[in-house]
């Protein structure tokens, strides 16, 4: 009786792939939602306590430096709440973990006040959340995709070694936009290393809110890698969650929202009220003209990414 070796078995399956290819499903990318025009982000409650302001410096934008990491999540978790709307978020990386979670779950209870959230990540930064995203996307009012996304969910790094020239190609925008009136942008991905909350390595990035002209060419290019061919519904990728499976991501919320190291960042949340300073035309903006650039999604590009431009904004106001 003639055996076959493990490893031989493995190496007949590896050719056998590479001979015959794996594909992507065939999808719609194209959608029925996009970011709401500018007639209807002045009659959200951020674009009516901002529209005075930007009436004041027309064709410019207002930035808030966010360099503390506490800061930096406090306004992402303001900002959520306040969105009456939508939310266009889009990130490189998201992780499962104290500030991830908390996140996810922020994104959640806005969809159930009627706030309809878009959530386009790369897919090459959400390690093992493949079940919490499809519990986000049963909710009628949340609509995940991933950009470029492997076939294989479990074991990644195997689409590397048989589709290398597709997937090397990854999405590093990072953007956060309540009701196409304010978005917070810049380096921080989300994860707890992002906003201080590890006793291990610590990344130093700076992002901005921001409010103004440059807040609707965020939203157009969030709108541009959302229907691009690229970004694909987790629905056609991964098996559909039953709608039930929402409660285990809040009793995931729930559990960490009790975790000591999650207090901080709630206290935080209490202490920097900056959307309702915003509002109140209490927080100190600079104003100057911007720019965002940014790749074309349908670029042939080792990654992606945007960046800001602020032609007359002085250094040392970011810094």
């Amino acid at each position: 009786m003639l055996g076959v070796r493990p490893g031989s078995a493995l190496v007949g399956l590896f050719i056998l792939l590479l001979l015959t290819g794996c594909s992507l499903p065939m999808v719609d990318h194209s959608s029925d939602f996009q970011g709401l025009s500018e007639a209807e982000a002045a009659n959200t409650l951020i674009g009516r306590g901002t529209s005075a302001l930007e009436a004041e410096h027309p064709g410019e934008t207002g930035v808030f430096a966010l360099a503390d990491p506490l800061d930096a999540f406090a306004s992402r978790v303001l900002l959520i709440r306040a969105a009456e709307r939508t939310l266009d978020v889009q990130y490189y990386i998201w992780q499962q973990d104290t500030t991830g979670v908390l996140l996810l779950g922020e994104l959640l209870t806005a969809a159930e006040r009627g706030v309809r959230v878009r959530l386009l990540l790369d897919d090459n930064g959400i390690g093992g959340l493949d079940p919490l995203l499809s519990a986000l996307d049963s909710h009628p009012d949340i609509h995940v995709r991933l950009f470029n996304p492997f076939l294989f969910r479990r074991a990644k790094w195997f689409s590397f070694v048989t589709d290398f020239s597709r997937v090397n190609r990854r999405m590093h925008n990072k953007s956060m936009t309540a009701d196409n009136a304010l978005t917070v942008l810049g380096g921080r991905n989300i994860g707890d290393e992002y906003f201080g909350a590890t006793q291990g390595a610590l990344f130093v990035d700076l992002d901005v809110m921001a409010v103004g002209a440059a807040v609707g060419a965020v939203t157009d290019q969030f709108d541009q890698y959302w229907t691009s061919e690229s970004a694909f519904p987790i629905d056609a990728l991964v098996e559909p969650a039953e709608a039930s499976e929402r409660s285990e991501l809040r009793q995931q919320v729930r559990d960490i929202a009790r975790d000591p190291e999650a207090q901080t960042y709630a206290r935080a949340v209490r202490e920097r009220p900056f959307v309702s300073y915003l509002v109140d035309d209490t927080l100190e903006l600079q104003w100057s003209p911007a720019r965002l650039v940014s790749d074309d999604p349908g670029t042939n590009a080792f990654d992606r990414g945007m960046l800001w431009f602020f032609s007359l904004l002085p250094i040392e106001g970011l810094l």
